[in-house]
């Protein structure tokens, strides 16, 4: 294996991370390639990329990232150049198609578990399932701040629609 520090980066990543420091004026490689590796784990988590490891076996993508800078260092505009010019028609149609389709493919399915387990009628379960689905509100795509009460309803969002791999939290 090639050591840590002789390998390259990927290079439409660098290219990315050239524009967003030119766009900024500043000259930390470093911050801008954790900001892309994130958007870039960000779509592939959504995909439900997962990765085999010789240890664990099979696990979805994930990453974690604490991204800090002084105010004015240019984290809103790299952030907005990401989510509205690289991922904004992946976000566009994951929000408003994929996401839906899941949601309809799995509503159906949930309400027949819940009847099952009840013993009542799959018709009426699916019709509170689906208001239970509705009253959770929009699906955001990211967000910067929130309450544990609004992720843990995202969650349920998420898990209702069969879509819990794809989070995202900035």
């Amino acid at each position: 294996m090639t050591p840590f520090d002789e390998m390259s980066y990927h290079p439409t990543s660098e290219q990315l991370v050239s524009i967003l420091r030119d766009r900024t004026q500043r000259d930390d490689s470093l911050f801008f390639r954790l900001l892309v590796a994130y958007y870039f784990c960000l779509a592939a988590s959504q995909m439900r990329c997962s990765i085999d490891t010789p240890d664990r076996g099979v696990i979805p993508v994930n990453m974690y990232v604490l991204n800090l800078a002084p105010s004015g260092y240019g984290k809103t505009m790299a952030t907005n150049l990401m989510e509205e010019q690289v991922l904004y028609q992946f976000r566009h149609r994951f929000l408003d198609e994929t996401f839906s389709i899941l949601a309809e493919d799995n509503l159906p399915k949930l309400a027949n578990k819940r009847a099952i387990r009840k013993n009542s009628d799959p018709d009426e379960e699916l019709g509170r399932v689906t208001k239970e689905f509705e009253n959770l509100g929009s699906l955001l795509f990211s967000f910067d701040s929130g309450t544990s009460p609004a992720v843990k309803q995202m969650r349920h969002k998420l898990l209702m629609a069969n879509a819990d791999k794809a989070t995202s939290f900035l």
